[in-house]
């Protein structure tokens, strides 16, 4: 039985499936799914374009680029000729930094990719959407302290991907960030202040994290699909919860929920089999339709 038919069988079940608003809301949840998947499918057409890619996958000359890019020549630590270098990255100026958009290097990445800390004599503050979109070897990401913003599913399907460091200057880890990565283990620094929507979809290894002190929503579907994941500590100063922000997370047996939480969305925890209790604060307003179907005890 797929999520979806799963989720329509609960709703039955529940008497609801009648009702309206229940209803347009599981065909958001559904929608939200296919537009995760579509941006991981687009990744590679939207890299071709920016980069000059032709439909054979070779790639056009250096005078194709946008006139706003940093010298590809000038790759501080990589090689002055681009011939000669074993990594070309091309980046676009703004606010006095460097965006890095695409990596044009023959080789494959794989294994610790360092993302380079000065590019044409700017330093690099921000990893471009969907740069990493499935790099499946790579496995760590090392990103200097002078990031401070990183693109949309700049790592999606990046399966090995294990080890990152979040700069002190990142504050928001965007929408669909890390689909689908190999992480184990996620110690999120206290700096990130937001976390949007599907940024951890579908990192089935992932048994632990420690979300940042400062977050104040777990917004849609952030860990959703995380099947190894055993325990989370919401932090105190989380308000929401959001729509299947934890849906089918099958190994969750621990979730501590804080006082202060205010609200927590429709099928947050839908398909958690393994949490079979839970305590929901009594600063709770508003808990969503089937937000704990599968769990026995709630008080």
């Amino acid at each position: 039985m797929n999520a979806i038919t799963r989720i329509l069988t609960i709703a039955v079940a529940a008497g609801l499936a009648h009702d309206i608003r229940l209803t347009r809301r599981v065909r958001a949840l559904e929608d939200e799914v296919r537009r995760l998947k579509a941006a991981a499918e687009d990744g590679i057409a939207d890299i071709s374009e920016r980069t000059g890619a032709a439909a054979d996958g070779s790639k056009e000359s250096a005078a194709a680029a946008p006139a706003a890019l940093c010298d590809p020549d000038d790759v501080g630590g990589i090689g002055q000729q681009r011939e000669e270098a074993a990594d070309v990255w091309l980046c676009e100026e703004k606010a006095g930094g460097a965006v890095i958009y695409a990596y044009t290097g023959d080789e494959i990445l794989s294994g610790t990719v360092r993302i380079p800390e000065e590019l044409g004599g700017l330093p690099v503050t921000g990893i471009g959407r969907r740069l990493f979109y499935e790099c499946k070897q790579i496995e760590e990401v090392v990103i200097p302290e002078t990031v401070t913003s990183i693109g949309d599913a700049a790592f999606c399907i990046c399966n090995n991907l294990r080890k990152i460091n979040f700069p002190p200057g990142l504050e928001v880890i965007p929408p669909d960030c890390f689909n689908e990565c190999g992480f184990i283990e996620l110690d999120i620094p206290d700096t990130v202040r937001i976390i949007r929507r599907g940024a951890f979809v579908n990192n089935r290894s992932l048994r632990n994290v420690r979300l940042p002190a400062g977050l104040s929503e777990v917004e849609l579907m952030t860990f959703a699909g995380c099947r190894a994941l055993e325990r989370v500590d919401i932090p105190a100063g989380v308000k929401k919860i959001g729509d299947g922000a934890f849906n089918d997370c099958s190994s969750l047996a621990e979730v501590t929920l804080p006082e202060g939480l205010e609200e927590i969305g429709m099928m947050a925890f839908l398909a958690c089999r393994s949490l079979t209790s839970v305590h929901i604060p009594g600063t709770v307003r508003k808990t969503g339709d089937i937000a704990f179907p599968d769990t026995t005890s709630i008080d």
